[in-house]
């Protein structure tokens, strides 16, 4: 029997207080942070039986850094600067600095870059991502794993393992 990923959607949240015995690092760092309560369905992805099990709480954890990003940008006024536009060319030009670090080195080179640095321009380039996906929307895991299911239909396996031609040239 093929193992089917339960993919669980997230309608617009009320909110409420969890209580629980394990607490994971963002609630240790953000104490008395109020979770959404989820209203969820669930949809079956067979085209990823890999994936046995759906973290529902990382579903919820991109949800939270956007509602974080949103916060610390609307507490700054920052809204009126994050049009579609504007926050496309910011993940470009963050994207720009996180490929400085690795200008001019070789490949060894480039493996041995600072692991700060390099968290740091993750981090604005993530950022931008997850402010523009929450301003149209779009569900992050479901965009993904939809980019996934079109790159398996372009990039068949046995044509394309091993080989860094487009699509295209298979």
């Amino acid at each position: 029997m093929i193992n089917l990923l339960r993919r669980r959607v997230v309608k617009p949240p009320g909110f409420c207080n969890l209580h629980r015995k394990n607490t994971s690092d963002w609630e240790n760092n953000f104490p008395g942070f109020r979770f959404p309560l989820l209203q969820t369905r669930t949809i079956l992805y067979p085209q990823f039986h890999y994936l046995s099990v759906t973290n529902i709480r990382l579903m919820n954890d991109i949800q939270l850094l956007i509602d974080e990003l949103v916060k610390f940008r609307d507490a700054r006024h920052w809204e009126q600067f994050h049009n579609t536009k504007d926050l496309a060319l910011a993940i470009s030009i963050e994207a720009a600095e996180l490929n400085e670090l690795f200008l001019w080195k070789t490949t060894g080179e480039s493996e041995q870059v600072d692991k700060n640095k390099l968290k740091e321009e993750l981090a604005d380039v993530l950022a931008f991502t997850l402010l523009l996906a929450g301003k149209h929307g779009f569900d992050v895991k479901e965009i993904v794993l939809e980019k996934i299911r079109k790159n398996n239909e372009k990039y068949p396996v046995d044509k394309s393992k091993g080989t860094a031609k487009k699509y295209n040239e298979l």
